[in-house]
């Protein structure tokens, strides 16, 4: 181990961001960008572009499903297709603009090293630079067919449920004969929303409802319950949501540990046991 000079001894370096870092680190510029029109140049602001490109494209592919729950939920035909278009041309846009990213990078770290290596090295090592860069320009296939499919899957399955929504017939039509059962068929607010049907078909004068809203929102839930009040009937229903406490004139809330309560928005009784 070769013994320490004197003056590193007495003097330890010391490496601190300032002045003569900034100096340095200009030099080193100045010598990977000759001037601004220097290839290394261009290439720096090419690829600065195509990040920052890539960024938005992939924050814009990331709310593409938002935009398809938004047309499946309000089967919106034609937005549904605009919507397929412009996700399959975006995965496209966002799998060249990647591949760019790692060719020009690629491109601004081999740029000029053929010609220092040749001149500090033998031809055997400017074999294996071009080797490389050969190999670069080669795996612009895999790297397309790889960004393609990054993000395809979730795309994809929006675009089955949109085909089913649009274009599938689960029963052949309302007078179809229907083999299996509901629960395979339909989600469970397509089948409470056929419940309220039936129940506005029949119009009986009391209904008895467990639950029956609980897969719809708000605003489903207030247009059929204001629906059941209209036709007068008279609703028993077992819920959690408080929403519905307007469409009854009687509450019974069971407290546990054998206590409830029933009253009209004032107590009326109070009671506890079995």
């Amino acid at each position: 181990m070769a013994p320490k000079n004197a003056s590193e001894t007495q003097h330890p370096r010391k490496y601190a961001l300032n002045w003569l870092f900034a100096k340095r680190l200009w030099r080193c510029l100045k010598m990977i960008f000759p001037h601004w029109l220097s290839m290394t140049f261009l290439l720096f602001i090419t690829l600065v572009g195509l990040t920052i490109a890539e960024q938005m494209l992939v924050y814009t592919t990331g709310l593409i499903p938002s935009h398809f729950y938004e047309v499946i939920g309000s089967k919106d035909r034609p937005g549904f297709k605009a919507l397929v278009i412009k996700a399959i041309s975006l995965l496209i846009v966002t799998a060249v603009v990647k591949t760019a990213v790692r060719m020009n990078s690629e491109a601004l770290a081999f740029y000029g090293s053929d010609e220092v290596e040749e001149r500090k090295t033998n031809e055997k090592l400017k074999a294996v630079v071009d080797q490389s860069q050969r190999v670069a320009n080669l795996s612009v296939f895999i790297d397309l067919s790889v960004n393609s499919f990054n993000n395809i899957s979730t795309i994809v399955c929006y675009i089955f449920i949109g085909i089913t929504v649009f274009k599938g017939k689960r029963v052949g039509g309302i007078n179809g004969l229907v083999e299996g059962s509901w629960e395979d068929m339909l989600s469970p607010g397509e089948m409470q929303r056929l419940a309220f049907a039936r129940l506005f078909y029949h119009e009986p004068d009391l209904a008895m409802m467990d639950e029956a809203t609980s897969a719809l929102d708000i605003a489903t839930e207030k247009t059929l319950y204001g629906m059941c009040v209209d036709k007068g009937i008279t609703m028993i229903s077992i819920a959690h949501r408080e929403t519905l406490d307007e469409y009854h004139d009687v509450h019974l809330r069971l407290l546990g540990d054998g206590k409830w309560v029933i009253g009209n928005g004032k107590l009326i009784k109070q009671a506890s046991g079995y």
